[in-house]
């Protein structure tokens, strides 16, 4: 950080400042040098439609989360998810006594392999079989773990695949969404950036 960064200051758009004191992050944006926090300001300048605002709220969020997420962390939780896109939409979860939405999937048990660990997730939350041979790897993402001590981190492998059957949530999930990038919706931190990489991909809207 440059010497007058901790003096200068840039105001921060309000809708800005509401949904990072909602995601926890306001401490960190603030302490983060002026430059990002000037260029996220000017990022939501001008925009046409509320849909453009949202959009560029959401990737601010995925890129200050990419910022002070450290590239190593000693304490981690490793999750597997499924990226399923249809009409250039994500798929997302809603478990029960939650307010958060999640992409599906979990955690692994022991032994299991990422396949047999996303297989048998997926089938728990959406009730469908995976089609084994169709599951391609898609990314590896890592931010701070929703609801957990500040340093706890999640790493998020993701996956693509085929499955037979049709999309049913369980017993242990209230209900089932597809997002867009301007979704104004509550996300996990580390779905904002997978969220965002789509984007950034054109392979959501």
């Amino acid at each position: 950080m440059a010497k007058d960064d901790k003096i200068r200051t840039v105001k921060t758009p309000e809708k800005l400042r509401k949904l990072l004191k909602k995601l926890d992050l306001l401490e960190v944006y603030e302490e983060i040098s002026f430059t990002p926090r000037k260029e996220f300001a000017q990022l939501l300048k001008n925009t046409k439609t509320p849909e453009t605002f949202q959009r560029r709220l959401n990737r601010i969020i995925a890129d200050l989360l990419k910022i002070v997420t450290p590239k190593k962390a000693n304490e981690f939780i490793d999750k597997l998810a499924l990226i399923h896109i249809d009409n250039k939409k994500l798929l997302t979860t809603m478990s029960r006594d939650k307010d958060v939405w999640y992409i599906p999937g979990g955690k692994r048990e022991k032994g299991e392999s990422d396949e047999q660990a996303l297989i048998r997730e997926v089938k728990e939350e959406l009730n469908v079989d995976l089609e084994k041979k169709s599951i391609k790897h898609y990314g590896t993402f890592l931010a701070q773990a929703h609801g957990k001590p500040k340093g706890v981190l999640v790493r998020m492998t993701c996956f693509t695949a085929k499955f037979d059957g049709e999309l049913k949530p369980t017993s242990e999930i209230e209900k089932l969404a597809y997002l867009e990038s301007s979704t104004t919706e509550h996300l996990s931190p580390v779905d904002y950036i997978i969220l965002d990489d789509l984007f950034r991909k054109r392979l959501i809207a």
